[in-house]
């Protein structure tokens, strides 16, 4: 089966109708759940969300959501399920989307590293190795073309010498490792061969990346998150529109006093957010008594299980209508609102009017589940929708957060046992507890501060846990490598300012620098330590560590900044600069978790371990291959080393900053002023990034509403790349 039916029409969110979003819906991600009821139709679109064409997007996002979670149901019947996730490809509908059609085919040429439009044919290549016996080992995936001939292939358990040589006892774990494969078996070397002849055939040829307070608004707020949201906001400064069915009238109400209770005004707008007046209406309500609206936290959503083969249309269309049609309805009539007082943004003063939309992800909107088809394409339509709501020319922010198992009544109804289920899912993160409500909370806060004013087009995963306890008895220590300019030297001062004492690190010849910084510091009544070390060096950064802990006493978080870089594209790069470069940007990043995590284990009371990753560490760009391939290695060590630190209540988390305006900036180009124009084109907020703005992230990811988050790596990049 190739469900390749799907219809495709420009329009941004704001001129979007309900009606566009229904129709586009119904054939692209409806449509395709009815026909795997097993090769579908998503889009280089499902993958990366752009501007002008979110319903498009949010579909199909929503079709590879189904492809993950459809392939582990059907595993077990030999079925395997993908998806194919086309560019730009010379057909009819493309040429039909465009009053121009040479201008624009030539652009999209231009934004292929191949330089041409694909052809159908190009796509047909794909589908057939799909359909062939070389992809028997295949499922779950969602396949260019993308127009990039430079391709790796990344193989689960294989059966080879190198696996059986890896375990104790080779036969229980090949056995484990075939249960956790949907097809029930270890993939062979030839399913490998089968791949890997595929990318080097023709076929694969073009696959190659105010001045009251603010109001916010939470949807789904009578209960768990929602209500848990709406309580912080309030506390953080927010007059609160609260929303929820009108049969849970009561309960909001009495969460509305509670807010009154605490000096903050509170309106109650019952709605359903599935129906377009409903939602329109709710917005308008909260406007007229409480005068704006400036945050939207659209939480609302249901959840059931149900696999795709006993799922009904009916159920579909219920879990889609609230999940992704209401989000879609309550980001359009939140940002008609904003667009329409014309703040344009953050106001960076001491009265603070955010103008955010965040919107409930769900772990299972990152990654599909068994059981929960409807339930993943749902979520998966939001990330896409997150990414691709075209505000930021308003100064509107949009980000999702994604949390994973929380112990709330949406959780507790969906299991006949809830305690056997909530000890399950508490095994399943590293750190061993189930997320609480206020976990989230913390993170939409952060996301509504200012910041995370240069955050947006994010999916904030919150899904593993942690217990830490910065410091003991005394001021919690935090070690910043690379620190005396840029974004290092803003990290440094903004963590003494929450509080830290601090170690400075850098280059032994920037000593001057590193003794100026810590006057600084030390004049805010804040103790620092000097460590000069060369983090690529396992020796130095050892001392570096001893050294921080002698003069401060302890170590509870570890900010690895340091890094280098250079333009060079790959027939250009000598070994010899990409061995310094993955010197310092990941063998460095390496011996600075290692060994501050062997003296956070040694303390006994957790720790927080921040990398400096990149947008170059989740996008390639060209002319950076050394650079992007350092940071891609953060990204999976972050990921690794949250699960093997876990159990010592340590988190693990990275930072991707996109274009921020720093030295390292400036000596990278022959006129740092072009090349400013050029990158600021490139963000949908209109501007390079400061190192205070990225300064911001870290200090949440320090701070105890980051609790629950580990093994993510947090975009701060204007909008440049959405992830």
């Amino acid at each position: 089966m190739v469900s390749n039916g799907g219809v495709f029409w420009r329009n941004s969110l704001l001129d979007s109708s309900a009606e566009d979003w229904d129709k586009m819906q119904a054939i692209n991600s409806r449509g395709m759940f009815l026909c795997y009821k097993i090769i579908g139709a998503a889009s280089v679109a499902g993958k990366q969300g752009s501007a002008g064409f979110p319903a498009y997007c949010a579909s199909k996002f929503a079709v590879i959501g189904l492809t993950q979670s459809v392939a582990k149901e059907l595993g077990p019947y030999g079925i395997t399920v993908n998806a194919y996730a086309p560019g730009a490809v010379d057909t009819p509908m493309l040429a039909n989307s465009f009053s121009d059609q040479k201008v624009e085919s030539e652009m999209w040429a231009k934004a292929s590293p191949l330089g041409r439009l694909g052809t159908p044919e190009d796509v047909a290549g794909l589908v057939a190795f799909l359909a062939s016996k070389d992809a028997s080992w295949i499922t779950a995936k969602d396949l260019g073309p993308y127009g990039i001939t430079v391709n790796a292939y990344a193989p689960g358990a294989v059966n080879t010498p190198m696996l059986t040589n890896s375990f104790s006892d080779p036969r229980d774990n090949s056995e484990k490792w075939a249960n956790a494969s949907p097809l029930g078996r270890l993939g062979t070397p030839e399913d490998v061969a089968g791949l890997v002849a595929f990318l080097a055939s023709k076929d694969a040829s073009w696959i190659t990346g105010a001045l009251t307070r603010p109001v916010a608004l939470i949807t789904g707020s009578a209960q768990g998150m929602g209500r848990a949201i709406a309580l912080r906001l309030a506390g953080d400064g927010f007059d609160i529109g609260l929303n929820d069915l009108s049969g849970k009238r009561e309960a909001l109400d009495k969460l509305a006093e509670e807010i009154r209770a605490g000096g903050k005004k509170a309106a109650v707008a019952p709605a359903d957010v599935s129906n377009e007046g409903s939602v329109k209406g709710m917005v308008e309500n909260v406007v007229n008594d409480l005068g704006s609206l400036d945050v939207m936290v659209s939480n609302a959503g249901v959840f059931w299980w149900n696999n795709l083969l006993d799922t009904s249309a009916e159920d579909w269309d219920k879990m889609q209508a609230v999940n992704s049609r209401g989000m879609f309805l309550c980001y359009k009539y939140a940002a008609k609102q904003m667009v329409s007082q014309g703040r344009g943004g953050r106001l960076e003063s001491n009265i603070f009017t955010p103008h955010e939309i965040i919107g409930a992800a769900s772990g299972a909107g990152k990654q599909g589940f068994e059981g929960r088809s409807a339930y993943c394409a749902s979520k998966f339509a939001v990330v896409g929708l997150t990414q691709t709501a075209d505000l930021g020319p308003y100064g509107i922010t949009v980000n999702a957060y994604a949390p994973g198992a929380v112990n709330t009544p949406m959780l507790t109804n969906s299991f006949s046992d809830p305690k056997a289920a909530s000890e399950m899912w508490a095994k399943a993160t590293p750190l061993g507890r189930l997320g609480t409500p206020e976990d989230i909370a913390g993170l939409v806060a952060f996301l509504v501060s200012k910041d995370a004013s240069w955050i947006t087009g994010n999916i904030c995963i919150l899904s593993r846990v942690t217990s830490i306890k910065l410091g003991a008895l005394t001021r919690p220590v935090a070690l910043i490598t690379g620190s005396t300019q840029g974004i290092g030297r803003a990290i440094a001062l903004r963590l003494a300012g929450d509080g830290f004492d601090i170690g400075l690190n850098d280059l032994s010849g920037k000593r001057e620098a590193l003794d100026k910084l810590a006057e600084e510091i030390r004049a805010g009544g804040k103790k620092v330590a000097v460590a000069p070390a060369d983090v690529s060096n396992e020796g130095s950064v050892k001392g570096m560590v001893e050294n921080v802990v002698n003069d401060l006493g302890s170590l509870d978080v570890m900010v690895s900044n340091a890094g280098v870089f250079w333009w060079n594209n790959l027939l250009d790069t000598s070994a010899e600069d990409w061995d310094k470069m993955q010197a310092v940007n990941s063998r460095g990043m390496f011996l600075c978790y290692k060994y501050a995590a062997k003296q956070m284990v040694s303390q006994g009371h957790g720790g927080r371990i921040i990398g400096a990753a990149s947008v170059a560490g989740r996008q390639g760009i060209e002319g950076s291959s050394a650079y992007s391939a350092s940071k891609f290695a953060v990204v999976g060590l972050t990921q690794t080393a949250a699960k093997d630190l876990g159990p010592y209540g340590i988190t693990v988390n990275a930072y991707a900053p996109g274009v921020v305006y720093t030295p390292m900036f400036t000596n990278s180009f022959s006129d740092p002023n072009v090349a400013s124009e050029t990158w600021v084109k490139a963000t949908s907020l209109g501007r390079l990034g400061s190192p205070e703005d990225v300064a911001g992230l870290v200090a949440f990811l320090a701070s105890k509403d980051a609790s629950w988050i580990t093994g993510q790596t947090y975009g701060v990049n204007g909008g440049m790349l959405c992830h």
